[in-house]
């Protein structure tokens, strides 16, 4: 499914004081030939991955942000590693509302993709770098968290 992430979708994290636009993240083929996401435009904004669910539809929907920008700056999810089980996120799309709730976090080695395997019901998955994690020049872990839709 290509990303539907346009003007006027923005996510909103009171318990971490995030509020951000919304915006898709693309696929593209790196020179060696192998796909990923282009996420260098993010800056403060918050991506969604194309080919991942879209609010209200069913299914994972994975959102990213970066932790830290130039020289190690906190940024958009940088808070995201304090989020509990039970805190609200609230995804505003056109005139819609799409309200989730935190149902665990945890931290993944930086390749483990499994978090990219499709799901059956809704469920709006956000990651970034593990900013604890950097060493010689990367990231080696990530933070993941999942939360379920409840309107």
């Amino acid at each position: 499914m290509a990303t539907q992430a346009s003007a006027g979708v923005s996510i909103s994290i009171p318990a971490i004081n995030v509020n951000a636009p919304v915006v898709g993240i693309p696929l593209y083929q790196m020179d060696n030939g192998a796909v990923t996401w282009d996420t260098r435009r993010l800056n403060t904004r918050v991506g969604h991955f194309e080919g991942t669910a879209w609010f209200g539809q069913g299914g994972r929907i994975i959102l990213g942000a970066h932790v830290e920008g130039q020289q190690r700056r906190a940024n958009v999810f940088f808070r995201l590693n304090r989020l509990q089980t039970g805190d609200e996120i609230v995804i505003h799309a056109g005139d819609q509302e799409y309200r989730y709730q935190v149902t665990m976090q945890s931290v993944v080695a930086f390749d483990d993709l499994s978090i990219l395997n499709p799901t059956a019901q809704e469920e709006l998955v956000l990651m970034t770098c593990d900013s604890t994690s950097y060493s010689n020049g990367t990231y080696t872990r990530r933070i993941i968290i999942k939360a379920v839709r409840v309107n």
